[in-house]
């Protein structure tokens, strides 16, 4: 397990795990680029529970507005399966 610590929108700090290993049960891996259904490009960051307690992939929207605040994708298992696409390899 690899460990990162993050803060998300709501100003909690949060450890992922960014384990290929875990990150990729949800379609990509730590630090990739990918493009949310709604257009907005994100980092992926790593896995950890989200608001109701199940594991989530937690990323960076790449926004001005949000640089540097985690969030997730609610309700999605697999992101590739929700519509995110992967934009370029890892940073």
């Amino acid at each position: 397990m690899k460990n990162l610590e993050i803060t998300t929108t709501d100003g909690r700090i949060i450890t992922v795990d960014t384990s290929d290993e875990v990150c990729l049960k949800f379609g990509f891996a730590h630090n990739e680029i990918v493009i949310r259904p709604d257009g907005l490009e994100a980092t992926i960051m790593g896995v950890a529970p989200g608001n109701q307690g199940d594991d989530v992939l937690w990323y960076i929207i790449n926004h001005p507005r949000t640089e540097g605040l985690a969030c997730y994708w609610d309700g999605a298992k697999n992101l590739l399966e929700a519509g995110f696409k992967k934009l370029n390899n890892k940073v």
